[in-house]
């Protein structure tokens, strides 16, 4: 078993290992004892994995639907440490600004029927669940 140490390597011959040196990424020398669960829109997710994983941080994605406009979103699972818990958060909250759109509605009355009605809806944001964790294992 090896914990809190994912490595980007290429495989030479049957047991011999070449490090990448530009590509060689550490996710961190400290153990993961926090994982946080973030809900976000599903719009936004691409990009912020690119820049979570550019700063050494790995995720993994549940993509799912829900919320009032039961729009796409992606729960993001994510191993830190608790001293990279801020970084982690100014990322959300840089990169995970609620907006405003229009979306369309139906309106049925008696008079008249699937008329087209434009609501204002906030969008975007994240929710965030903070857990501490005993034990993070890799298993080989």
């Amino acid at each position: 078993m090896r914990a809190g140490r994912w490595h980007n390597k290429r495989r030479r011959g049957s047991d011999e290992h070449k490090d990448i040196s530009a590509e060689h990424v550490t996710m961190t020398t400290s153990p993961i004892n926090r994982l946080m669960i973030v809900t976000v829109s599903g719009e936004q997710t691409s990009d912020l994995i690119q820049k979570l994983n550019r700063d050494g941080f790995y995720v993994t994605v549940i993509d799912s639907r829900g919320g009032l406009l039961d729009e796409r979103l992606s729960t993001l699972l994510i191993g830190l440490n608790a001293a990279r818990q801020e970084p982690l958060l100014e990322h959300l909250r840089r990169e995970c600004r609620t907006r405003r759109r229009l979306i369309p509605t139906q309106l049925e009355t008696p008079l008249a029927s699937a008329q087209t009605l434009m609501i204002e809806a906030e969008t975007g944001g994240a929710v965030i669940y903070l857990t501490e964790i005993d034990q993070f294992l890799t298993l080989d």
